[in-house]
């Protein structure tokens, strides 16, 4: 064990800051009672969802300047400008996929010889995330789906994710869904699916199976599941395996448009490789067959497996129509044969409290005590994309995408 250890709890930097934490008070003192060497500091926030007295009743001490920490943990993406020198960081850094928008925040971190490490690839047994938000993102992404359906159709009036406080309120109010009868499609089998499905069921919609959705009718909405075993196939006909699936991607092409022509509800909720084909390609919508018009994008990954998500939508705004003739998009809701996207990137923010508890003792949990006591597991290892400023083996396809000049 080091004789001291000092974490840093930064405040989220973005233009819309996050409220959630890495680590709530409550485990912040779990921390300081087990291990006497250790200090934490924490920024000054206005935004955060717990107050500067809950952490200093804690045992922490507010502090703007972070200099001296061994470990500063953030939530989302870290200002580049406010990033110290030769530092550790810890967060959702969304740049794996070269993410064009977050380009110039990698060649920050090589450029001060950084050390990130992100809590997307922190792993343990059967390579399931340790870490992660994603059932908070699955209850919200939801819940903003069947809202946005709710306007369009004018059936009902749900209150808005800004409105929505904690997952009681968040049910109590789908109690207003009414006039459903629409085929919803989800795809992905995680936690953000399990939360879209919490979401559906409290809305009285039921799981059917792949026959029933396919040549079935129902009086009553009901959803499907879908994973890639039936959304994506063999480029050569192959039996499918999800063992080929992830190792070799690029042999496999899109199985989805059948599911777009009885779905009208689409929401995705499912892990996407860059190398893996997309679901469909922009001019399908054009088809009189394309039948799904409301699309709840919770995976949010600009022009990634969901060519309609052209853009992040902050959270007072959640929705804008894609034209499907233009393949432009348009007002929210401004003409009935356009498709509505909804696609947020912050959706766990909506249940900030709620969902930091939950995050926050994972960490403390079952990867903190590794900075002190041993990266004997290698988690830490395998979530880190850059030592020192320079790309680690395992990330090696962004070496050059960080020299990319790609605003020329």
């Amino acid at each position: 064990m080091v004789p001291s250890f000092t974490i840093g709890i930064l405040k989220e930097t973005q233009s819309d800051p996050d409220a959630r934490v890495a680590i709530t008070p409550d485990d912040a003192q779990k921390l300081l009672s087990i291990n006497k060497s250790l200090t934490i500091l924490v920024q000054p926030s206005e935004v955060r969802c717990f107050s500067e007295e809950e952490y200093i009743d804690a045992g922490c001490i507010i502090s703007d300047d972070l200099s001296d920490c061994d470990l500063l943990l953030g939530i989302k993406e870290v200002d580049k400008n406010t990033l110290i020198r030769g530092k550790k960081y810890m967060f959702f850094s969304h740049t794996a996929k070269k993410q064009v928008h977050n380009q110039a925040l990698l060649q920050a971190v090589i450029d001060k010889n950084i050390t990130l490490i992100d809590y997307e690839f922190l792993y343990g047994e059967k390579k399931r995330r340790i870490a992660a938000f994603g059932y908070f993102a699955g209850l919200a992404g939801a819940y903003n789906t069947i809202r946005a359906y709710g306007i369009k159709k004018e059936l009902f009036d749900l209150l808005t994710l800004k409105q929505i406080t904690n997952k009681v309120q968040m049910f109590k109010e789908l109690k207003k869904v009414v006039g459903m009868h629409e085929k919803i499609l989800i795809t992905g089998s995680g936690r953000v699916a399990s939360g879209v499905e919490e979401v559906l069921q409290v809305c009285q919609i039921f799981k059917v199976d792949s026959d029933g959705f396919f040549n079935k009718t129902f009086r009553d909405p009901v959803y499907f599941v879908a994973d890639p075993t039936h959304y994506a196939k063999h480029k050569q006909g192959l039996p499918f395996t999800f063992k080929d699936y992830k190792k070799q991607p690029k042999e496999f092409k899109s199985n989805f448009l059948r599911f777009a022509e009885v779905a009208d509800i689409f929401i995705a909720a499912h892990y996407w490789d860059s190398k893996a084909p997309r679901l469909f390609n922009t001019d399908d919508v054009r088809s009189d067959l394309f039948k799904i018009d409301i699309i709840g994008d919770i995976t949010c990954d600009i022009n990634g497996s969901v060519p309609t998500t052209i853009k992040d939508v902050p959270i007072e705004e959640s929705y804008y129509d894609f034209n499907k003739s233009t393949l432009k998009e348009e007002k929210a809701f401004s003409g009935i044969d356009n498709i509505t996207v909804m696609a947020v990137s912050k959706l766990p923010s909506v249940l900030a409290k709620e969902a930091s508890v939950h995050f926050s003792n994972q960490l403390v949990n079952h990867i903190l005590e590794y900075f002190w006591m041993g990266d004997y597991n290698k988690v830490l290892k395998k979530a880190t994309i850059a030592k020192n400023g320079k790309i680690k083996r395992r990330y090696a396809h962004l070496r050059t995408f960080v020299q990319e000049n790609l605003y020329k």
